[in-house]
């Protein structure tokens, strides 16, 4: 009975460290330049700590790893659309973050956001939606980025 006691101590304190471990090395490389404009070119720094997937005007930071099983994307003449899922150790409050400073540089127009456990970002463009989901597990951060056409620009009734 005390040696569980004393092992349930161990596990909770030693949960406690990896918790702060965690937490402590945080997501100092996903900061914004803030001293350059919008619309110059990227800096050397800021190429190698972001990368663009399918979605050449969707960047994401090089931390996140692309999963390929649960990722659909779609190619066409002058169009791509689907959904990318990434995964990384990438705090959640610095990804949205990352996303509302870097995606008006691609020229996406933010237009509604819920921030929780699992924070929504939603923006457009011309032609285009873009719904970035954040949700933080126990060990890495997991991200969706679906783009799709309007449907007015696709040529889709909007009744069935």
């Amino acid at each position: 009975m005390m040696e569980n006691k004393r092992l349930r101590r161990m596990t909770v304190a030693l949960a406690w460290v990896l918790i702060v471990m965690v937490s402590a090395s945080g997501c100092s490389t996903l900061k914004s330049d803030e001293a350059q404009p919008a619309g110059a070119a990227p800096t050397a720094a800021r190429e190698s700590t972001t990368v663009y997937h399918d979605f050449g005007d969707v960047m994401v930071p090089s931390e996140l790893q692309v999963n390929t099983k649960d990722s659909f994307v779609m190619h066409t003449t002058g169009a791509t659309s689907g959904v990318l899922v990434l995964s990384g150790k990438v705090d959640g409050k610095s990804l949205v973050s990352f996303f509302e400073n870097n995606m008006p540089r691609d020229g996406w127009r933010k237009t509604g956001a819920f921030k929780s456990a699992r924070s929504l970002i939603l923006f457009n463009k011309q032609n285009r939606w873009c719904v970035i989901s954040i949700s933080e597990g126990r060990f890495k951060t997991h991200v969706e980025i679906w783009v799709a056409p309007s449907l007015d620009e696709a040529g889709v009734p909007l009744t069935r």
